[in-house]
């Protein structure tokens, strides 16, 4: 007679024993099971005795069999435990997590521990949280928030954080979350809405556990210049049709027209979409049929949100000149 299982919480007694059946005798066999030893593997948030349920740890004896019918995996209940019983006192136990709960990050140094008999014993493991990151995007000088801005968002190593692309919502946010603390995050802003200029410098961060991780960037608004032509001697009375070129700091064309642009009715010219510091050259190049040419060339410094003005004069032919 050989036991081959026993009941939960007892030590397996292997031992066979037999029997000569004599006639008309009761027979006896007597076997005896030692009670096996308990081991509690506990999980808490770090810092905390906040249990932490659903980890899933796998669970080995020193000689690398797996342990209890799931093939070694067990599954901390919502206690944030896993109690083990019937084990044989003397034999080394080690417990490895292999899967953290949802929001914290995996802890994957194993733990062994030698079982000793007639004591309970517990193993216990801490999980850190997963944090967030919130990119802010405002404009320059306000908390006016803008909202399609598209970001780069890698690790430190250059490797995209998820998708590595994202775009502000309607809040001019971008919310990040299941994030490890410790690591580092960088954003670069690669491009922005209609009527702002791109603010291309990257920023940084170091993610802290338990605390709001957070970046924040700003836009200048783009600037409109207004040229305006009017007739020397009247009250500002408009010159339609008149020919400028117009250029910035580096001489480079402004514009899709090779920086040609020509007063509209009201004697205007609008150009739109200029960056704040952007130096802006006006010279006439053409005037229309009874007026004086004035090439006499204007610059101003173009500043962030404003609308700025540079006027010019045309005298009428044979007319007189008004100073």
């Amino acid at each position: 007679v050989r036991e081959t299982r026993t009941l939960p919480g007892y030590m397996l007694d292997t031992t066979a024993k037999d029997i000569e059946i004599q006639s008309s005798d009761l027979h006896e066999l007597t076997f005896r099971n030692r009670p096996g030893q308990t081991l509690v593997v506990q999980k808490f948030v770090r810092d905390t005795t906040t249990p932490i349920p659903h980890t899933e740890f796998l669970i080995t004896d020193s000689q690398g069999t797996v342990l209890g019918s799931e093939n070694g995996k067990f599954l901390t209940d919502e206690d944030g435990r896993i109690v083990i019983d019937g084990l044989t006192p003397g034999v080394t136990v080690t417990v490895k997590e292999t899967k953290a709960a949802d929001g914290y990050v995996l802890d994957g140094s194993p733990k062994s521990i030698a079982i000793r008999s007639g004591e309970a014993q517990t193993l216990t493991f801490y999980n850190t949280p997963l944090t967030t990151l919130t990119i802010n995007k405002y404009e320059s000088g306000t908390d006016h928030p803008l909202s399609g801005v598209s970001f780069l968002i890698t690790d430190g190593d250059g490797r995209n954080i998820g998708n590595g692309e994202y775009v502000t919502d309607a809040s001019g946010r971008i919310f990040l979350d299941g994030l490890e603390p410790g690591m580092t995050v960088i954003a670069r802003e690669v491009r922005t809405v209609s009527g702002y200029a791109l603010n291309g410098a990257p920023q940084s961060v170091i993610l802290k556990s338990g605390s709001e991780n957070t970046l924040s960037f700003y836009d200048d608004p783009l600037s409109t210049l207004i040229i305006r032509k009017f007739i020397d001697g009247t009250d500002n009375e408009p010159l339609e049709g008149v020919e400028f070129k117009v250029v910035d700091g580096s001489g480079a064309n402004v514009g899709e027209s090779d920086g040609v642009f020509y007063t509209n009715a009201q004697g205007e010219i609008v150009i739109t979409g200029l960056e704040a510091g952007t130096v802006i050259k006006a010279r006439e190049t053409k005037t229309v049929t009874g007026f004086v040419l004035d090439g006499t060339p204007k610059d101003i410094q173009i500043h962030s949100g404003d609308v700025h003005e540079l006027v010019f004069w045309n005298r009428r032919q044979g007319g007189v000149f008004y100073d």
